[in-house]
């Protein structure tokens, strides 16, 4: 995302540097990524790509599953 907070950003991989665009927190009761940078959660675009939209608890787009495989 880049730093940046509008609508319909893109979420794009870039190597990790501990900046606050990189952060990110997993709601359990929610089931939503949302980042604390921009404070929107990450959804699905129209193109498919990971994009970040205002967070909606009721989006089934915005919902994502947690597995912790050891």
């Amino acid at each position: 995302m880049g730093g940046i907070k509008k609508e319909n950003t893109p979420v794009i991989m870039w190597p990790c540097h501990k900046g606050p665009n990189q952060k990110f927190k997993y709601n359990k009761s929610t089931k939503q990524i949302m980042s604390l940078h921009s404070k929107k959660c990450v959804d699905i675009g129209k193109n498919g790509a990971f994009v970040q939209k205002k967070c909606q608890s009721n989006k089934l787009s915005q919902k994502w599953k947690y597995q912790n495989k050891k």
